[in-house]
């Protein structure tokens, strides 16, 4: 099979989803053809020899100011896909972009690849939701095959559509250490790595340090500003002596963070994304570097997690945090045989094995495979 991949944003470890979509197109790479469009630039130099990165500049520098020309940058992949062959695939995570190419007659089939229900944001005005609604429509219906990263994403798929195209259950992945880790000195007792969003919880972990005396805190992401107010909460509740927020990280460096703490964290708030929705990078890379688990107790987290690899804490709750914390920081025990657990788990979430799961389903929906 040949993929076209377009993906109307540039590629930088900044962000989760850059690395999401980085990750995705390399691993499918290894065994079929992949041509990946972004925009203005790649800064994963290495990927798959299957693997084209076409960089079409979307992004115009004036000044202090950075305007957008999202519409050039769609009409160029529309015009790419005329000089493509019919039974190339188009594979895509973007909901603009995919509408734009399915009300625009592409000759190729297009798979989407579902990560959340935009017109639920309860910040949007109404009538922009409502408009996103639509458009979500479109797409999920016109598209031959749809990709859900959660089982709750494909639920709620059911439970707002009558009839939907054929769909696989895909999570996120992670990349497997070449040889487990040794562990060596600790630099802190607990890690966070991801981005700062209120509904990752990242407060509530802050928070629960008052009940972990003589415990540390790594935090890695999010961006300058939401770092500072991480901070004054910390100072706020007398802890920030112990947490230790390095912002936003290379991702060649998180492994080495991952390997040098103890258990790695997803305090995640009941939130539509967080409670159904959300497949975190930083949930696999904790169990690829086999570090146990301390988790809110959701269904989307439980989709991945167990009592082998993770203790359970009622979300929003610092103290409940930190008593689940807490138990698993006094066992060494229990901490030896969940980060063996957590390795091996991780076998089942790698990036080619997700690719593979993708790809039967692709084979089978399209191509009768």
């Amino acid at each position: 099979m040949n993929f076209f991949y377009p993906y109307p944003e540039p590629l930088t470890g900044d962000k989760p989803r850059h690395l999401q979509a980085w990750k995705t197109a390399s691993a499918m790479a290894a065994k079929h053809q992949m041509t990946m469009a972004v925009a203005d630039q790649n800064d994963f130099k290495r990927g798959p020899l299957q693997l084209e990165v076409l960089v079409w500049p979307r992004f115009l520098k004036v000044g202090p100011l950075r305007i957008s020309f999202q519409k050039r940058f769609m009409k160029r992949c529309r015009e790419e896909l005329l000089n493509r062959p019919d039974d190339e695939v188009v594979y895509l995570r973007h909901l603009r972009l995919a509408d734009f190419l399915l009300s625009g007659g592409v000759r190729q089939k297009v798979i989407f690849e579902v990560h959340e229900f935009f017109s639920e944001n309860e910040e949007l005005p109404p009538k922009k939701a409502a408009s996103l609604q639509k458009m979500e429509g479109r797409v999920f219906l016109k598209s031959a095959g749809l990709v859900c990263i959660t089982q709750g994403l494909l639920d709620a798929l059911k439970e707002r559509y009558l009839k939907l195209p054929p769909v696989v259950v895909a999570p996120d992945g992670c990349d497997l250490p070449a040889l487990n880790p040794k562990d060596g000195a600790y630099e802190a007792d607990l890690i966070y790595a991801g981005s700062l969003h209120p509904w990752k919880g990242v407060e509530t972990l802050v928070q629960a340090m008052v009940y972990l005396p003589g415990r540390s805190l790594k935090v890695l992401g999010g961006s300058a500003e939401e770092v500072g107010k991480l901070k004054g909460l910390a100072r706020n509740w007398g802890v920030d002596d112990r947490c230790d927020f390095l912002g936003r990280v290379p991702a060649a460096e998180v492994e080495r963070h991952l390997e040098t703490a103890r258990i790695g964290v997803v305090p995640n708030h009941t939130h539509a994304i967080g409670t159904r929705f959300t497949s975190p990078l930083k949930l696999f890379e904790y169990l690829a570097a086999g570090r146990p688990v301390a988790a809110s107790d959701l269904p989307s987290l439980r989709e991945v997690l167990d009592e082998s690899v993770a203790a359970f804490a009622p979300p929003e709750s610092p103290r409940s945090l930190a008593v689940a914390i807490g138990r698993l920081l006094k066992d060494e025990k229990a901490l030896t045989k969940m980060s063996e657990a957590a390795r091996k788990k991780a076998e089942n979430y790698s990036w080619h094995r997700r690719a593979d799961r993708i790809e039967a389903f692709i084979s089978k929906t399209l191509f009768k495979v």
